[in-house]
């Protein structure tokens, strides 16, 4: 099997079996990952070849895959991209070891690269200044019909503003209410 193949078979499996229940950016990603960047490198090797390659070329597989992200767009470091290949290899590949199709993760000892934290913060003026915003779209909203909106409906912009002031995830906390350790509150 090669790694193409087990990208296909374990994509297939996570549709049939997660997918439902979550983002479809989620599958977007992956494929992105997969067909941009780890596919063009790495599919044509079989699943022992892939393990059987020296150490020191598996440790380097998110600086590989940053340098080409970098090479194809110099303003991007390319390192997150790296980081998130070799999770989605991993992920692939522990499909692979459930299945019994491998035995040995290569995968195991790679290291990623460190990340920078976000360089911009929001300031007390920033803050100040998406309040005043929002205010404003919340009360044309609350004054138009749902028939002659001109901007997001006043429950978007509420959630919104909960989101940006929490940092709460919009899917699982906002959207769905489930907010790490507050089980049964």
């Amino acid at each position: 099997m090669t790694l193409a193949e087990l990208w296909k078979a374990y994509r297939e499996d996570y549709v049939r079996r997660r997918h439902s229940k979550r983002s479809p950016r989620t599958l977007d990603q992956r494929d992105s990952l997969w067909n941009c960047h780890l596919l063009p490198l790495y599919s044509h090797l079989t699943l022992s070849e892939f393990a059987s390659l020296p150490p020191q070329r598996i440790e380097e597989i998110p600086e590989v895959i940053a340098a080409r992200v970098n090479q194809s767009r110099a303003w991007a470091e390319g390192r997150h991209t790296g980081n998130h290949c070799v999770a989605a290899l991993r992920m692939a590949w522990e499909f692979a070891r459930r299945r019994g199709w491998i035995a040995k993760d290569p995968l195991r000892e790679v290291d990623l690269l460190d990340t920078p934290s976000a360089k911009v913060y929001l300031e007390d003026i920033d803050l100040a200044a998406v309040g005043i915003a929002l205010r404003s779209l919340e009360e044309l909203a609350a004054r138009s019909l749902a028939t002659s909106r001109q901007g997001p409906s006043l429950t978007s912009l509420l959630a919104l503003r909960v989101a940006i002031y929490t940092g709460c995830r919009h899917g699982e906390e906002l959207l769905r209410g489930n907010f790490p350790g507050c089980a049964g509150i």
